[in-house]
């Protein structure tokens, strides 16, 4: 793993990011987002305690993403956009200020998840976080949109 940077990112930084984990599946690499800041809020909302947490982005995260909610033609049919790589960009506007934020249980390997979703100019996006508690870290765990602002 990388290791974990105390700044956050530009927007570019994390495109790019993006665009080299789309061709490595062999490893883990990791991207820091930065500590988070709204700890308290997403304590309140979900009864989750991120309290000096670190917000990541690894290659998985974005592969999943690409793979399951990229495709236009697919995602016109869920009623939903296809996500880009400028998308990813958006992540730390998403989670450090989100229209709702809620605790979605666990996903499939039994991590607690948060969902975070925020209307920008029209776009609706839903991102969605694991908890890897060992590590102190929330990773990415997908991100969908649509037109529209989504439900909490």
């Amino acid at each position: 793993m990388n290791p974990i940077a105390a700044s956050t990112p530009s927007s570019a930084e994390v495109q790019r990011f993006a665009i080299a984990s789309l061709g490595i599946a062999d490893r883990r690499v990791l991207l820091s987002l930065g500590r988070v800041e709204n700890a308290a809020l997403i304590l309140e909302k979900t009864g989750l305690n991120v309290a000096g947490f670190t917000r990541i982005l690894d290659n998985y995260g974005v592969r999943h993403t690409i793979k399951q909610h990229g495709d236009p033609v697919k995602e016109a049919q869920r009623g939903q956009i296809a996500v880009t790589i400028e998308d990813f960009g958006k992540i730390n506007l998403v989670t450090s200020a989100p229209d709702h934020v809620f605790s979605d249980g666990t996903n499939k390997i039994g991590r607690s998840v948060i969902v975070f979703v925020k209307l920008i100019d029209g776009v609706g996006y839903r991102h969605v976080e694991e908890l890897r508690g060992k590590h102190k870290l929330v990773a990415t765990d997908s991100m969908r949109k649509k037109i529209g602002a989504w439900s909490a």
